[in-house]
């Protein structure tokens, strides 16, 4: 179908809490939330990149946040997780806030990076991404490893090999990973890293055991097939699950297409009842390239799907809305329009955008913005529109557009450049979460808290790749 930095001073060893001269107003959401705003540094080796790649918010306001560190062993780069407290500080129940996971003496790995956490029924912390197995396979493999909620490692869950590990040599890298209505953990990722192969996914019980798994080729479906990658998964009431991510043409112009699929959950066959012809694919073509980050789920189960859209240097964020036949019913876009399109990566550009869509069915769209200002390239903008993208909604973000941009924390240090990986909801609240530029090569993680006075209900409020998170490919 076809759609028209050396500062480790005392303000940096601790987490930045922004005051307020008063609430809110009510009427006024997307404003700071108190508390709700710190910048995280691990600092492992002398380049300091700290890159922030998943998010998930805890029923008690806690916020996990997972990625990686570089470091001066393990080929370079460990995982790093972080949880804070509904008061923006560093939880000191969880390693002291603070978790990094080697691999030596655990796994025959080195280069761990996280891209997705999730957390189960039980509190327990589902950590996943990738690392380079070197015993077996000799390559970037994808992984899951489970945490109790004081970050150590769950040892009495494994797949027979290494305990509190699940390692899958089918795929390359796990982007994204949630639970389905009964329990089960599904991951998914693309077979090969430079996505010549086929969408995997993979579903585990409680115990860590394989249930199930299977693969999605789009080769006979998509002419001239290059590449394709899956990016975001989301979990229907009646147990079948929707992945999301895109493929991209060798000819016409190497356009990139939007991809949906949805797997019968009770069979993880593709659902007969989805997509055109029943093949359960679907396809969303545009006159330009477009890219889907997001998927998300409607109070009234429709399914949304967002991602960029446009030539690069000049893209928008497209959000699509599909009714549960998988056709579409309703689509617009999302920019702010700070000036730098012209630069690369405008608004959302390099997949640096997320969506999700709250219980009153108003969509919340998170992107990187250009600024066009050499001093501070990229920023960070959030907007929250009516359902099904009836104009924005002017109650959001103090000036009346219905749209804001910000810096990420640290504020005022460096350049000011600031990536979004992830975007998730907190008791109803919009966590925006990426990572900020000190100077150089030396990034932190990045959080920022908005308000929202609405009051939600959890079985349907929905994001990006899972029940509260998100991830970044």
């Amino acid at each position: 179908m076809c759609l028209a930095g050396a500062r480790r001073s005392l303000q940096r060893l601790l987490l930045l809490v922004v005051a307020f001269h008063g609430a809110p107003l009510l009427a006024e959401d997307g404003l700071d939330d108190p508390g709700g705003y710190a910048s995280i540094p691990f600092d492992l080796n002398s380049a300091k990149t700290d890159l922030a790649s998943g998010c998930a918010a805890q029923t008690d306001g806690k916020i996990l946040v997972a990625g990686s560190a570089t470091s001066s062993d393990e080929g370079g780069h460990k995982i790093a997780v972080a949880r804070l407290l509904s008061g923006g500080l560093l939880d000191p129940a969880f390693a002291g806030g603070k978790l990094v996971i080697g691999l030596a003496g655990r796994v025959t790995a080195n280069q761990g990076q996280a891209r997705a956490v999730a957390v189960d029924s039980q509190g327990r912390i589902l950590v996943a991404g990738t690392m380079h197995e070197t015993a077996f396979f000799n390559r970037d493999i994808g992984f899951v490893v489970r945490l109790l909620a004081n970050g150590t490692i769950d040892t009495d869950w494994s797949n027979g090999y290494f305990a509190g590990w699940f390692l899958d040599g089918a795929m390359s890298s796990v982007v994204a990973m949630g639970f389905d209505p009964s329990g089960r953990l599904w991951t998914t990722g693309p077979a090969a890293a430079n996505g010549s192969g086929p969408w995997r996914f993979q579903v585990m019980d409680d115990f860590g055991d394989d249930v199930g798994y299977g693969s999605i080729d789009f080769a006979p479906f998509v002419p001239d097939l290059l590449t394709s990658a899956p990016t975001a998964i989301a979990f229907q009431p009646d147990g079948n699950v929707v992945l999301g991510g895109w493929v991209q043409r060798g000819m016409p112009g190497f356009l990139g297409s939007m991809a949906v699929v949805r797997i019968d959950g009770s069979n993880l066959l593709l659902d007969s009842t989805f997509g055109f012809g029943g093949n359960g694919i679907v396809l969303i073509d545009d006159f330009q390239s477009s890219y889907l980050r997001s998927i998300a789920l409607t109070p009234d189960l429709e399914i949304v799907v967002s991602g960029e859209e446009g030539p690069s240097g000049a893209e928008n964020v497209s959000v699509i809305g599909l009714r549960p036949n998988g056709t579409v019913h309703w689509a617009d876009y999302v920019g702010f329009d700070l000036g730098g399109e012209t630069g690369p990566n405008a608004d959302g550009g390099g997949g640096l955008n997320r969506m999700v869509v709250q219980s009153d069915g108003k969509i919340v769209v998170a992107a990187v913005a250009t600024t066009g200002d050499s001093g501070n390239i990229v920023d960070v903008g959030v907007a929250r529109t009516l359902p099904r993208i009836m104009g924005m909604d002017t109650a959001f973000g103090g000036n009346g557009t219905g749209r804001r941009t910000f810096d990420m924390p640290p504020v005022g240090s460096g350049n000011g450049n600031d990536t979004l990986t992830c975007l998730t909801l907190s008791g109803g609240k919009a966590v925006v979460v990426g990572s900020g530029q000190y100077s150089g090569t030396d990034w932190d993680f990045s959080i920022r808290r908005l308000t929202n006075d609405l009051v939600f209900t959890d079985s349907f409020e929905s994001g990006t790749t899972f029940f509260w998170s998100a991830v970044a490919i």
